[in-house]
């Protein structure tokens, strides 16, 4: 309701969120405020279709994706989309996306939100380690989690360009990559400050030569909204 009050609902292209994000007021709420979602069920969650509850494997059988529009799912008219698809441990998961759009977009819009468990997982446990932090005063964290973003950003960007020219990440056998671009990123700018000044330098003009163009692109603009 801030982000709303704030931003305004017009403003919201859609809006994703994982298995705890589910219920029939949160579903009532967003359609009131005509806000597109894309929401993932648990794979425990029965469907109904027609008169029948049955469960996702059911419905799927042995088919890789179902799309089911204009279902009835918490006193709704809704669309259901099944996956089965390979997580990052090589897995085999079904993913079960409920949206008040149509079926056919469900995964492809609610695995963008993936990239934001990316940022999670770095700026936490995987990487920067966030959560050990000893602050306790909203003002300090927040200037900290500035930092943290900014740095993330960096590291992201050092390893996307890492790999764009020439230091590859190889992919698995589950289609996913060895470890992120973030990872990847975090990794060089580490070596770079274990060879010295020079190295780290380098890395630093060349960032900064990349975020000078980006400024005068932006400034072409006519309109910039945000």
């Amino acid at each position: 309701e801030e982000v709303v009050s704030m931003l305004g609902a017009s403003r919201i292209s859609s809006l994703c969120g994982d298995r705890e994000f589910i219920g029939k007021d949160w579903y009532k709420w967003l359609l009131t405020n005509k806000i597109r979602f894309y929401l993932r069920l648990p794979k425990s969650h029965r469907i109904q279709v027609g008169s029948h509850l049955m469960k996702p494997e059911s419905i799927l059988g042995n088919r890789q994706k179902a799309l089911l529009d204009n279902i009835q799912m918490a006193g709704f008219r809704l669309s259901i989309t099944l996956e089965r698809v390979v997580n990052q441990a090589g897995e085999a998961d079904l993913l079960i996306v409920l949206t008040n759009s149509f079926a056919y977009s469900g995964t492809r819009f609610y695995k963008q939100r993936w990239s934001i468990e990316t940022f999670f997982e770095s700026i936490k446990s995987r990487g920067f380690e966030l959560e050990k932090t000893h602050l306790k005063k909203a003002e300090r964290f927040e200037t900290l989690l500035v930092l943290v973003s900014v740095a993330f950003g960096l590291c992201q960007l050092v390893g996307l360009i890492a790999h764009r020219s020439g230091q590859r990440l190889s992919t698995k056998k589950h289609g996913y990559k060895e470890h992120s671009f973030f990872r990847h990123g975090k990794n060089l700018l580490g070596e770079a400050w274990r060879r010295g000044q020079l190295a780290l330098s380098q890395w630093g003009n060349f960032l900064y030569e990349r975020l000078l163009r980006q400024l005068l692109k932006l400034q072409s603009l006519t309109i910039i909204v945000g």
